[in-house]
């Protein structure tokens, strides 16, 4: 009776391992579907090193060959991004805006988030610039600003579309917040810039003037938009401040604040605007032209004593070394007071 029970469980246990052991065998369809997918992976391998060979041999016409070849035949496989990628750079790089923009809308529409768009933004951003097309060149940087912000190249990408922004804002082509004003009979630039709430720096600058400038009937000038908000946000810790200009972030600037502490935090408003300040010192008054004078070249009063104002001492931007005051570069802080008004705020934040 043992003897019959250990043959039946022997048996069982034969049983269960021969089917376990058959489930494990792939059939002959699995077997083929792996050996077609490897073959497809290894066809793609070999076009895309052909591809790149062709490219690093100069020869630019068969690698653009290959490159489509690669779009057109898999053309949802993910290494085909960067065969898009590539294409958008070579047709950039001959300057054949159509076929790029073909390229660049497939790889926009097929693979938006793959390592390859923040890549063609940035390349065709620079393109653009390249170009003097400075407001597509904007929009690529915003792009690549809002959506890929841990791009490798993002802060060399920030401080180009600063620079962008701030030449389309003085430049004479209409941007978000601004307007163009037809000069009338009777006009002077203090009249618009008054009107428009638009500081006379502004008004001059981005409309090619100079303060003796006569302007005419029909003249048309560049001034803000009439619910444009302005204003700057300064952060102690990073010790940088952001320039807000009708919504969006314009400029980001590098500053030295307080020693100790000594820069209030708070909100603020511009109170007072000063060309060429007086700094008065211990009962003393250090005209502009002294090397003495620490407030640079320009004065944004915002409070009682406290201000943003220029420096003589640049290599010291970033660190804690005022009175309580935001120092800036000259060059910096002549661009800020021809864009602030009084009135317009002033927030900073530990």
């Amino acid at each position: 009776m043992r003897n019959l029970f250990f043959v039946v469980a022997a048996s069982i246990l034969i049983i269960i391992f021969l089917s376990w052991n058959k489930k494990k065998e792939p059939s002959v369809r699995e077997v083929n579907v792996t050996t077609l997918e490897e073959r497809t992976q290894n066809k793609i391998k070999g076009l895309h090193e052909a591809a790149k060979a062709y490219e690093e041999g100069g020869e630019i016409q068969e690698a653009l060959r290959t490159w489509r070849e690669i779009v057109k035949t898999y053309p949802t496989d993910e290494s085909t991004s960067e065969a898009l990628f590539s294409l958008i750079k070579i047709y950039l790089d001959q300057k054949k805006r159509d076929p790029a923009d073909v390229y660049f809308k497939k790889l926009e529409e097929g693979f938006p988030e793959s390592k390859e768009m923040p890549k063609a933004l940035y390349y065709r951003g620079q393109f653009f610039k390249k170009e003097g097309e400075l407001q597509s060149s904007q929009k690529d940087y915003q792009r690549l600003v809002k959506n890929f912000f841990f791009f490798d190249k993002m802060s060399e990408v920030q401080k180009t579309l600063d620079a962008l922004n701030m030449k389309l804002l003085f430049s004479k082509k209409v941007t978000a917040g601004t307007q163009i004003y037809q000069v009338q009979s009777g006009d002077s630039l203090s009249t618009i810039a008054n009107k428009f709430n638009t500081p006379i720096d502004f008004l001059l600058q981005a409309n090619g003037l100079k303060i003796d400038s006569v302007i005419h009937p029909r003249d048309p000038l560049k001034v803000f938009g009439p619910d444009v908000k302005v204003g700057v946000s300064v952060d102690k810790s990073q010790k940088n401040m952001l320039l807000m200009f009708n919504g969006t972030v314009l400029r980001r600037y590098d500053i030295a604040i307080g020693r100790n502490n000594s820069t209030l935090a708070g909100k603020f408003a511009v109170q007072n605007k000063l060309k060429d300040p007086v700094w008065f010192n211990a009962g003393r008054a250090i005209l502009p032209s002294d090397p003495r004078n620490i407030l640079g070249t320009r004065w944004l009063g915002f409070d009682r004593d406290m201000g943003i104002h220029g420096t003589i001492d640049k290599k010291h931007i970033l660190d804690q070394t005022s009175n309580g005051c935001i120092r800036m570069n000259n060059g910096d802080v002549e661009q800020l007071y021809a864009i602030l008004r009084v009135g317009d705020p002033v927030v900073i934040v530990e």
